[in-house]
């Protein structure tokens, strides 16, 4: 089959739990273990990790959180070493994408937006997204709590080491006090990469405010000021 340029391409249809996202990866996975070592791509339903009708909980902050940590899940635990595509959603901007997500291995290689948004009937889905951006080259950040020293920072797109590696035009701000524990810091710009593993990281506003605010933590050092940080990443 491969000396006349065909591959194998397998369709794949998980139980999906709608609002589940590591209930519906753990599934997927399962599907992921069987497959024939044949099999050069597998395809999975659009919006498989969240399920296709969450309707309004596609606004949800704590659902979002759950989708991106099921992707982590499912990069580190991927057992096949063909190309996997599924669908979620990603935030853009303040805007939500419906999206197909490409993978190889434990890489998240794309992301690409839904172009024809069907808005008829039963479906209604330009309410929750939005159309086709030309591509997505780096993920909404959003605030989240490192569970390791309690800081609050900005979680760039699924932990973001060495899986999505441009982070370009974007306003990244930070203004949470944790007062629980007041040797907290609170960092607009937040990774635990390797500054190498980036393409590029420019174009970028960062803000961070209030008492416990840092301006990055990048290549394992706190930056205190824009120049700091333009200097680890050369």
């Amino acid at each position: 089959m491969y000396s006349k340029d065909f591959i194998k391409v397998a369709a794949a249809s998980p139980k999906i739990v709608l609002g589940k996202p590591l209930e519906n990866v753990k599934e997927m996975l399962k599907i992921l273990k069987k497959l024939d070592q044949d099999v050069d791509v597998i395809v999975f339903p659009e919006l498989a990790i969240t399920g296709y009708s969450c309707g309004d909980l596609f606004y949800s902050d704590q659902l979002y959180l759950e989708t991106q940590e099921a992707i982590k899940y499912l990069l580190n635990n991927n057992p096949f070493k063909g190309v996997v595509l599924f669908g979620s959603y990603v935030f853009q901007n303040s805007v939500i994408y419906n999206c197909s997500f490409v993978v190889q291995d434990n890489e998240l290689i794309g992301v690409v937006p839904k172009e024809y948004l069907p808005h008829s009937e039963e479906f209604d889905e330009t309410r929750w997204f939005g159309k086709k951006l030309d591509g997505i080259s780096n993920l909404e950040f959003f605030k989240d709590t490192d569970e390791k020293d309690d800081n609050f920072y900005n979680h760039i797109g699924i932990d973001f080491t060495a899986i999505l590696r441009m982070v370009r035009n974007n306003i990244i701000s930070n203004s949470m006090i944790n007062t629980s524990n007041n040797s907290s810091k609170s960092y607009a710009l937040y990774s635990s990469a390797n500054v190498s593993v980036y393409t590029y990281i420019d174009y970028n506003d960062y803000f961070a405010y209030g008492s416990q605010a840092v301006l990055a933590y990048m290549n394992f050092l706190d930056r205190l000021t824009l120049a700091s940080l333009q200097a680890c990443q050369s």
